[in-house]
């Protein structure tokens, strides 16, 4: 791998002990420490890829019963650049699953996706506090840019079951806690200083109290919270979907079940902007399953909110994240300037391809009576692309 960014060490109640590792090239491995020796080298058992785009930036092995209170086995919970947390089933990393362009092929090791903490950059390591209050547990958590905190298990998405407070001035380099859990150890950067912090777990179960029961949280996080025009919209699409599936046209009296299928839900991103690649759809709809089961599963509006504030991105897509993807594809150093015929190749062979005739028709959407792709100028750049073609509005300058 390019770098590891953690490695995880567990031995589960009456289980063997397993070794994880997460790196910077997106896979999760573990170790097959009954068959590795000094001389022969530590053995891997099984790895694949645990995203597509974003980057690992921490993670910690739990045994499942601490996230879910049915569980069995080992979870991974892994933190990335995007501010989201995955839950991956240990027992699902199996095989040698590492090539980018078969990633869609084997079934996916996430079983949940769920917001992370967001206090100016994510996590970049995280561990269990040993202790808490009325058998309660929680996770220590630190961040690069000063914080450190606490989260609440199990992990649900739910902002107000975490807390975060600013720990050195100058940046966080790492943190762990004492053997009792009753300390939180610190280490900053530039301020050279190590600090002892007490740790206080019921200051989060009383901001979690605050912050509503149920799925209050959850619409509190959409634009304009519950009673806002985003909720209202929300609400106008999911009865839409379920007047669409007993068809538009009909002279019935219509069904307002209350709920969708699982199948409806990208559409439903879609409808509010949030544009899910294969790969997140595929992350999304395993999700459904594992919570509802396989057979006529029906997502509520309630349940849609969770997924929707869980899964759609913190951020929208800026401008240097669309220069750095020009980057990638070979754009001149220095310029940011690509070649139209890399660029079409690049969407007609690389990660999730067009087919010809849709990258066409998506072109000619783009750029009504324009075309198409021959209406392209023969080279872009990242800017170009946002807002000629794109039609994103131009970032200002600060």
């Amino acid at each position: 791998p390019d770098a590891f960014h953690n490695i995880c060490l567990l031995q589960p109640p009456g289980d063997d002990l397993r070794l994880f590792s997460v790196g910077y090239d997106r896979a999760a491995v573990e170790y097959d420490l009954a068959n590795s020796t000094v001389r022969g080298g530590v053995r891997v058992a099984g790895s694949c890829l645990i995203e597509q785009t974003s980057r690992p930036s921490c993670a910690v092995a739990l045994p499942s019963k601490m996230q879910t209170s049915e569980g069995r086995g080992v979870v991974l919970l892994v933190y990335n650049n995007e501010y989201k947390c995955k839950i991956i089933e240990a027992d699902r990393i199996t095989g040698n699953q590492l090539d980018p362009a078969r990633i869609l092929d084997a079934p996916t090791p996430c079983v949940k996706t769920l917001l992370g903490p967001t206090f100016g950059a994510p996590p970049s390591n995280v561990g269990v506090i040993p202790c808490g209050s009325d058998g309660h547990r929680f996770l220590w958590f630190c961040c690069p840019t000063k914080v450190a905190g606490a989260l609440w298990l199990p992990l649900d998405g739910n902002p107000h079951r975490s807390t975060g407070v600013i720990v050195h001035p100058g940046g966080l380099v790492g943190c762990d806690t004492s053997p009792d859990g009753r300390m939180l150890i610190t280490c900053g950067g530039s301020d050279l200083s190590v600090a002892l912090w007490e740790v206080s777990t019921t200051a989060v179960e009383s901001a979690s109290s605050l912050g509503g029961s149920g799925n209050d949280p959850f619409w509190a996080q959409l634009d304009g919270g519950a009673d806002g025009l985003f909720a209202d919209e929300a609400k106008d699409f999911f009865v839409y979907s379920q007047i669409k599936r007993q068809g538009e046209d009909t002279r019935a009296e219509r069904d307002i079940v209350g709920w969708v299928r699982p199948a409806d839900v990208p559409d439903l991103f879609c409808a509010l902007g949030v544009y899910p690649s294969q790969f997140d759809i595929r992350e999304l709809l395993a999700e459904v399953t594992n919570e509802l089961g396989a057979e006529d599963p029906e997502v509520t509006l309630d349940h849609f909110v969770r997924l929707f504030v869980n899964h759609r991105p913190v951020f929208g897509l800026e401008q240097a994240a669309m220069e750095e993807a020009f980057d990638s594809l070979g754009a001149l150093p220095g310029t940011n300037v690509l070649r139209t015929d890399k660029l079409v190749d690049a969407l007609l062979n690389r990660g999730e391809p067009f087919e010809v005739d849709e990258l066409q028709q998506v072109f000619e959407r783009l750029r009504p009576g324009q075309g198409g792709v021959q209406s392209l100028p023969s080279e872009l750049s990242g800017v170009d692309m946002a807002e000629s073609v794109l039609g994103f509005a131009k970032e200002e300058e600060e």
